[in-house]
């Protein structure tokens, strides 16, 4: 198996993962983000797709599932964050492919700062370990046959002139 991990500086708040248009960098020029929806978007899709991820703020484990619900004979499951229920569902971002996700964490990792990204590839390294650190907020998503990290200048253009 191969785990993409994305860490950034600053543990991440359960509140950036449950209110659509929470952002503190909508004032900022120097931030990617700033419309407080991304990293729900691409719960949504992980979790939509069955992709196996972690999400540490330090070194606490924020524990991320979905319940199946309905609605006027429509089912969908809501999100749970920490084990409460939000206002998402799964049903958000209904045209997201993998590379998405990947962007808006990556991203928000980089408006952080300190951003590292490291693959874990259990083929070569053996059992996946991992070490949430204090100070910092760490992503392990499962990127078997859904990412191609050979392809990341495809997607991300930061050593383009």
């Amino acid at each position: 198996m191969k785990y993409l991990i994305i860490t950034n500086r600053g543990e991440i708040k359960e509140q950036a993962l449950t209110m659509i248009g929470l952002s503190t960098k909508r004032q900022s020029t120097t931030k990617i983000g700033r419309f407080g929806s991304g990293n729900k978007y691409a719960l949504a899709f992980l979790l939509r797709n069955n992709v196996e991820f972690y999400i540490y703020s330090g070194t606490n484990l924020i524990p991320i599932s979905t319940t199946k619900e309905s609605f006027n004979e429509m089912d969908y499951e809501t999100i749970h964050v920490n084990g409460k229920p939000t206002s998402l569902t799964t049903e958000m971002g209904p045209d997201w492919v993998m590379w998405f996700a990947i962007r808006e964490i990556y991203c928000n990792a980089l408006d952080e700062g300190d951003t590292t990204i490291t693959v874990f590839d259990t083929s070569i390294l053996g059992e996946f370990t991992h070490n949430p650190q204090e100070g910092k907020t760490t992503y392990i998503i499962n990127i078997d046959d859904k990412f191609d990290m050979d392809k990341w200048d495809s997607y991300f253009a930061e050593m383009r002139e």
